[in-house]
């Protein structure tokens, strides 16, 4: 079979040619690119085509990327397209029409064709498959295609007869009113096809057996999501009808309003068929106006068959075997299910509900209910499209079908019987889209996380509770009070409870949960000026609803109790009187109104610890004065504590004179005015200036904490800025706390002590000393009449073969003669420096210090000799 090929981005000639998708080659009719093509080629069709096209080799038509793409013919020929024995066809999206010749025609054999997202409206003129004919092809594919009234003397859409099985895959196809006449098969005619149809609709499709599916011979027929409406046959199967090798498999079917004489919807007697989770509603026959079966094994599970005029499954012959298992059957004017002539029919976990009869002649084994099916919508009007049969949230089909782990619903719970139970239901069904716990089986709003069944209803449109009944007795229900003066405050007497605002009164609508407690206080409710809150005045009438027409009144007159009788009030009382009432007065700071000689201006004599004049102290505002706190016992008070009136001399204990509140900070006893100042951060003297100790001087940021700072960063102020400053500079190294002035000088080639000299040069208190080695012999010294020669302060890695650390050779010019040397008798030379030339012989020694005697021997001479390279050696350390 040709792969069909996208051909996006590929450059086609202008509309009105078909172009070769390999070459880019244009021509003008079908034909002539076919005849030019090689095998496999994709040609593009643009554009509309009258013609008769034979198809002598493997080719594709693709019509996808173009605006019109269509051949037609109505002349001679068996089909639009003709196909040569072998030869592999790929339409893609091309149109085939025709009043008088089928779409497609393989006669002789061996082809693969595939269909894919195009239309065809054609008929036969005569003979079978009204849009494609085949025989023994190799495979059939069909995927996106409409067939429209098509029509032929069998198969009215496509007509397949073949001596042994091949595949055939139909997908996402709609068989629109296709007619096989009298022959079988109104829309697929088929003979040993394993037919797989998927997402297939078949829509008033007619003909003698079969009226939309009819397999003559030997079919493998799986059918999943499809849909089959309004089919007709003469005897057989107003949707399929089954021959007597068939073997069916339907899975998520659904069968409306088809008819016939035998098997509205299925009929036959074929091997084997199972339907699961599958309805039929309103189909009809003179026997089995769903399924009648009369030959084979037949399994039906998790079915709904509603609303059949007749028995809805028959089971008729000897040798037929019929099981019913989570079926719902209900609506039925005959009987719902039933044998005869010596079918075996077992009935297990079914709902039976409203039917004439329930069943005969059947086992009806446990799990057998009459219980009403309480589906979302269900009308017995003969019209599916308003059906919704899957099970309310309150259903008894719910958990109620076979208790068997092989018939769990999808979501892992006991299978529920109809058709949206069992482990072929649709899992949409069993999901819980919302996360409330309820799948959507179970629940009456998936959509609502907040509606399911036991949910608190609300004023919202939507039925929480499940109870079929939108906002009724809501938990958030609101009450509304009319609101005439607009004013925001309803009258009580207007209170309406309910969900919404109502319709239709002459005044506004205020609400307690919208507007508050305060939305039914109005007491006027014609007065805007008027109600629960408004401003009370002496006016005549109650302004603001609190049952006194002038409690509170804004206007009032203000006066003061005057219970000791001398005539000065404390307990203000107002009034819309013009007088003071009864045991009042206009003035008041009376400071006890229960004594008669305490009161603003009576006599206060100091001392008697009675405040008789109301000033707030004892004593008259003569003699009373403010004492403030000392709360840190410094002598200074707090100049902004609360003072303490008191009208002695000295005043309370632990407070101050006006005139010593000065301190700045009374909890601490060492600020106060005058106290010395330090560098604390802290205004210790209350002169307004921090640590202003007074002489401003230098320091520096000791970063290694050695008590040097870096001087090259000085900071100017009375103190320091933070503790890690000092006022010692001079730091040659601040991250070295080993490193500062005064520090030990060591060999270590750094400049310990920060004087600018490092190491021996500045007297490292692990130098050595040094005498030149002229002879390289580990023995050094200075001989007589060597100017400047002394010894040298050194570092130990400094000490190389010029240098040793002893003045103990005699000859520093020559390598044999030093103190590690063995005296050679009766030379006149003293080896050894031992100061004596031969063993027999005693020399002075020299005071110079190589103790040698130059008058006896040649070691002055040699002397000379070494002088050189020491003159030499002392220029280089020069």
């Amino acid at each position: 079979m040709i792969a069909v090929l996208s051909l996006m981005g590929t450059a086609f000639a202008t509309p009105g040619m078909v172009t070769n998708a390999r070459t880019g080659l244009d021509y003008s009719s079908v034909s002539a690119a076919i005849a030019a093509a090689s095998s496999g080629d994709v040609l593009r069709v643009d554009g509309v085509y009258d013609e008769h096209v034979v198809v002598d080799r493997n080719i594709v038509l693709d019509g996808h990327l173009a605006a019109t793409s269509e051949i037609t013919w109505e002349g001679a020929g068996n089909a639009i397209l003709e196909l040569n024995p072998g030869v592999s066809l790929g339409v893609v999206a091309v149109d085939l029409t025709s009043a008088s010749r089928r779409a497609v025609g393989g006669l002789l054999g061996g082809n693969d064709v595939t269909l894919q997202a195009l239309t065809i409206s054609t008929v036969a003129a005569s003979g079978n498959g009204g849009g494609l004919l085949l025989v023994d092809p190799t495979s059939v594919t069909i995927t996106g295609v409409t067939f429209d009234h098509t029509a032929a003397d069998a198969g009215g859409a496509v007509y397949v007869s073949n001596s042994s099985s091949f595949p055939m895959t139909i997908t996402d196809t709609v068989f629109d009113h296709t007619d096989a006449g009298s022959g079988d098969g109104g829309a697929l005619r088929l003979a040993y096809a394993d037919l797989a149809c998927v997402r297939c609709s078949f829509l008033g499709a007619a003909a003698t057996n079969g009226g939309a599916i009819a397999d003559s011979a030997g079919s493998a027929m799986t059918v999943v999501d499809s849909a089959f409406e309004g089919g007709s046959a003469v005897a057989t199967g107003g949707a399929i009808s089954l021959s007597s090798s068939s073997q069916l498999t339907v899975v998520r079917g659904s069968f409306c309003s088809n008819s016939a004489t035998s098997g509205g919807a299925i009929g036959g007697a074929p091997s084997t068929v199972t339907v699961t989770a599958s309805t039929f509603t309103n189909n009809s026959a003179s026997f089995g106006s769903a399924i009648s079966a009369t030959g084979g094994s037949w399994t039906l599970a998790n079915d709904d068959f509603l609303g059949h005029p007749g028995s809805a499954v028959l089971g008729q012959n000897l040798g037929t075997t019929l099981t019913l298992v989570n079926d719902l059957v209900a609506d039925t004017l005959g009987t719902g299910v039933q044998g005869i002539s010596s079918a075996t029919i077992t009935v297990r976990y079914s709902d039976f509900f409203g039917n004439s009869t329930d069943y005969s002649n059947v086992t009806a084994n446990v799990g057998i209910y009459n219980e009403g099916p309480l589906l979302r919508y269900w009308v017995n009007d003969g019209d599916c499209s308003n059906d919704d049969l899957m099970p309310r949230w309150d259903s008894p089909l719910l958990d109620a079908g076979d208790p068997s782990p092989a018939f769990n619903d999808p979501d892992g719970s006991r299978s529920d019987i109809g058709a949206f139970g069992g482990p072929d239901a649709d899992p949409a069904a069993h999901a819980d889209n919302d996360n409330d716990g309820f799948t959507v089986v179970q629940d009456c709003g998936d959509d609502h996380a907040s509606a399911h069944p036991g949910a608190p209803e609300r004023c919202n449109l939507v039925d929480d509770d499940c109870d079929g009944v939108v906002d009724n007795d809501p938990i958030n229900v609101d009450t509304f009070y009319q609101d005439c003066d607009g004013d925001g405050q309803g009258d009580i007497a207007t209170a309406t409870e309910g969900c919404f605002e109502p319709v239709g009164a002459p005044c506004a609508w205020v609400s307690y949960l919208r507007d508050g407690e305060d939305a039914w206080s109005d007491c006027d409710d014609d007065n805007e000026l008027v109600f629960f809150g408004a401003q009370e005045t002496c006016d005549p009438g109650d302004q603001n609803c609190d049952g006194d027409d002038d409690l509170g009144a804004y206007n009032a007159a203000t006066f003061y109790v005057d219970a000791d009788g001398d005539t000065w009030g404390d307990t203000p009382v107002r009034s819309c009187n013009v007088s003071p009432p009864p045991g009042s007065v206009t003035r008041d700071g009376d400071c006890n109104d229960n004594q008669s000689l305490i009161h603003p201006n009576a006599a206060d004599p100091c001392g008697d610890g009675i405040d008789s004049d109301c000033n707030g102290a004892d004593g008259d505002d003569a003699t009373i004065r403010p004492w403030f706190p000392d709360t840190d016992g410094d002598g200074f008070g707090d100049p902004y504590a609360l003072p303490q009136p008191d009208c002695s001399v000295t005043g309370p204990a632990g407070y101050t004179s006006l005139t010593l509140a000065t301190d700045c900070d009374d909890t601490l006893d060492t600020v106060y005015p005058g106290a010395p100042e330090v560098c604390n951060l802290v205004d210790d003297d209350c002169d307004g200036t921090i640590d202003d100790v007074g002489g401003e001087r230098t320091w520096y940021e000791d970063g290694d904490g050695d008590g040097y700072g870096d001087q090259r960063f000085p900071f100017v102020d009375d103190c320091a800025p933070e503790e890690r400053w000092t006022e010692q500079g001079g730091d040659c190294d601040d991250l070295d706390a080993d490193i500062h002035p005064g520090a030990t000088e060591t060999c270590n080639d750094v400049d310990d002590d920060c004087d600018g000299a490092l190491d021996a040069e500045d007297g490292a208190v692990d130098a050595v000393t040094a005498w030149p080695d002229i002879d390289h012999d580990g023995f050094g010294g200075c001989p007589d009449g060597v100017p400047g020669c002394d010894p040298d302060p050194l570092c130990p890695d400094e000490l190389d073969e010029d240098w040793a650390d002893n003045d103990q050779d005699c000859n520093d010019g020559i390598a044999a003669i030093n103190p590690a040397q063995e005296e050679i008798p009766n030379d006149d030379i003293d080896q050894d420096c031992d100061g004596i030339a031969q063993q027999d012989k005693v020399v002075e020694e020299d005071p110079g210090g190589c103790h040698c005697d130059s008058s006896d021997s040649p070691r002055g001479a040699l002397a000379l000799v070494g002088l050189l390279p020491l003159l030499v050696l002392r220029r280089r350390r020069g």
